[in-house]
């Protein structure tokens, strides 16, 4: 798996702006490196890992691993707009199984 610990998408801050103003705890991840997701975004009984993508981005082979292994919620995000709205459909998911 690649590292790359220091490199974030232009669209990360303002997918964390935007989470926080949707009532979510929002935890910067980036520095993990080994393809985990950029952010943990959390509120109660829900912990949602966000993978922030500049427009276009696409999901490296190690992140589409990880995704694939993954069994809790998780999105990819474009913007900020396209995060809050990934993260309420998998909140509801969580919340409202089936």
């Amino acid at each position: 798996m690649a590292n790359h610990s220091t490199k974030r998408d232009t669209t990360h801050k303002e997918i964390k702006k935007a989470g926080i103003g949707d009532g979510w705890v929002v935890r910067d991840l980036h520095m993990v490196g080994q393809d985990f997701p950029d952010q943990i975004w959390a509120k109660p009984g829900i912990n949602l890992l966000v993978e922030c993508k500049s427009p276009g981005g696409t999901l490296s082979a190690g992140q589409k691993a990880f995704f694939a292994a993954w069994p809790g919620p998780k999105i990819v995000a474009f913007s900020g707009l396209d995060a809050v709205w990934k993260a309420r459909s998998a909140e509801l998911e969580v919340r409202f199984p089936g």
